[in-house]
């Protein structure tokens, strides 16, 4: 009776002291990555278009590790997305391109991949075709370095430099893509 008593406490004392340890692990931080169009040759007009895909958006750790931002917070995946650069919202930065819950850290910088699509439609009824040149590249790396801290909300607006993007050509638009980081806040 006392070995099988013993053999009882030895168990129980096994048990208690294989508990887990106890970590702290630091909770989300949220990005926000707005759009803002910046433009002196095409004024911001309802009747303007210029449709952009963005295919995809990532934030880039320090460490390389990249986080995929969807459109939004809820998303399960990023499906390709156009956006009109000349939309008003576009123009006073308040075009959201994506959010996403982010794990705390140093982060240096985003990646794109922009492409345009069709055609620049100007008051209305002027169409005008957008090339691009055989060497161009769809991916846009961002290098300004953020931060995302615990429970805060970081948000970078991308400016989108229209004027630099499309080059005038004697029936079509030259696209180049002319993007950067133009504001990172915290709050």
């Amino acid at each position: 009776m006392k070995i099988a008593t013993g053999r009882l406490l030895i168990l129980a004392l096994l048990l208690v002291g294989c508990g887990q340890y106890q970590y702290a692990s630091p909770g989300p931080g949220t990005l926000e990555v707005r759009l803002r169009t910046e433009s002196q040759n095409i004024p911001y007009d309802s009747l303007n278009t210029f449709l952009v895909q963005l295919t995809s958006l990532d934030a880039v750790r320090s460490d390389s590790a990249r986080l995929e931002v969807y459109q939004d917070i809820a998303a399960i995946r990023r499906s390709p997305s156009d956006f009109n650069a000349f939309d008003s919202t576009a123009y006073d930065s308040s075009m959201v391109l994506g959010s996403a819950d982010a794990p705390p850290g140093n982060y240096v910088g985003l990646d794109l991949i922009v492409q345009p699509v069709g055609e620049v439609v100007l008051d209305g009824y002027r169409d005008i075709s957008v090339v691009t040149a055989p060497s161009f590249q769809s991916l846009v790396e961002l290098r300004d370095p953020f931060k995302i801290d615990e429970s805060k909300s970081t948000i970078i607006t991308v400016t989108f430099d229209v004027d630099s993007s499309l080059t005038k050509g004697a029936e079509s638009f030259h696209y180049l893509s002319d993007f950067y980081i133009s504001s990172i806040m915290q709050r």
